[in-house]
């Protein structure tokens, strides 16, 4: 309403004292919702990304990316894989500092079972969507790709 009012002012009174609004003038209030979104890292932490300084390079980008995460309050989670396995680092949380010291003691080495990690973060994102649907998700994988253990056989009877 204020602001169909501040759009007719310049058009002034009618005769009878009366605001004269054309419709031109109507305005409508519209709301943005701000959600914040949730960055989930899944990073590689096998024996392969500790050659050439990658693992510091993947830590350090993390890193760039974890601030710019603080600066727009989102909510950060960190998969890391490497051996036999992938395990939730940092369930979702709004405490980057949290994510970072979890990154820094990241130790490197092993194999690279990277369906495992696929599988778990799969398995974390549906569970996540099932208690906020509405959350924006950015899923960043940092890896050099080279998957080397199979996702275990699962027993049928």
């Amino acid at each position: 309403l204020d602001a169909t009012l501040r759009a007719a002012a310049s058009n002034g009174l009618s005769d009878d004292g009366q605001l004269i609004i054309h419709p031109e003038n109507y305005r409508k209030k519209v709301y943005n919702s701000t959600t914040d979104t949730l960055i989930l890292f899944v990073v590689d932490a096998s024996g392969s990304m500790s050659a050439r300084k990658r693992m510091e390079t993947v830590k350090g980008a993390v890193i760039s990316l974890l601030m710019d995460a603080y600066q727009q309050r989102d909510k950060v989670g960190v998969i890391a894989f490497r051996g036999t396995k992938a395990e939730v680092l940092l369930e979702p949380t709004r405490s980057v500092e949290l994510a970072e010291k979890q990154l820094q003691r990241l130790p490197t080495g092993g194999r690279t079972p990277l369906a495992h990690a696929l599988s778990l973060t799969s398995d974390m994102i549906h569970r996540l969507q099932r208690h906020e649907p509405d959350q924006a998700l950015l899923l960043i994988v940092l890896s050099d790709g080279k998957a080397n253990v199979p996702l275990p056989k699962i027993a049928t009877d």
